[in-house]
């Protein structure tokens, strides 16, 4: 019933029909870049964890960020590509519309497009090229 009244919400706040059904609210690791994804990804591959990671690849600036407390709205998202290493994963762009902290909405203005990788495909999605 919450999750429910949560997506309501998110409809609600972000508009309603077609647009919002493409609204994804995730966890997960997210990146300014896909070359920054990869990169990461490449560090979880040698049995880092996602935090650990994404430290590695922010070294010099921050590029990525493992939302494991928030979660991030994603609007319009594309598949990129699979990862298949010890895991598999989907490579996604979309943009970046708002964040849920503690069940508030923050919406981020002017959206942004951002790279991110789930384990799922997500409904809805669209393949980029060739994927």
């Amino acid at each position: 019933m919450k999750k429910l009244f949560f997506m309501a919400f998110i409809a609600v706040a972000f508009g309603v029909g077609a647009h919002a059904k493409s609204n994804h609210v995730l966890h997960g690791l997210f990146c300014n870049t896909e070359a920054q994804i990869d990169e990461t990804v490449a560090h979880m591959a040698l049995k880092l964890t996602p935090r650990a990671a994404v430290e590695l690849t922010n070294e010099k600036m921050i590029a990525c960020v493992w939302a494991d407390k928030v979660h991030y709205m994603i609007a319009s998202p594309f598949i990129i590509n699979e990862i298949k290493a010890d895991f598999s994963l989907i490579k996604y762009q979309g943009t970046l519309v708002g964040v849920l902290v503690g069940g508030n909405i923050r919406p981020v203005e002017p959206p942004v497009q951002i790279f991110f990788v789930t384990p799922e495909r997500l409904k809805g999605a669209k393949v980029l090229g060739g994927a």
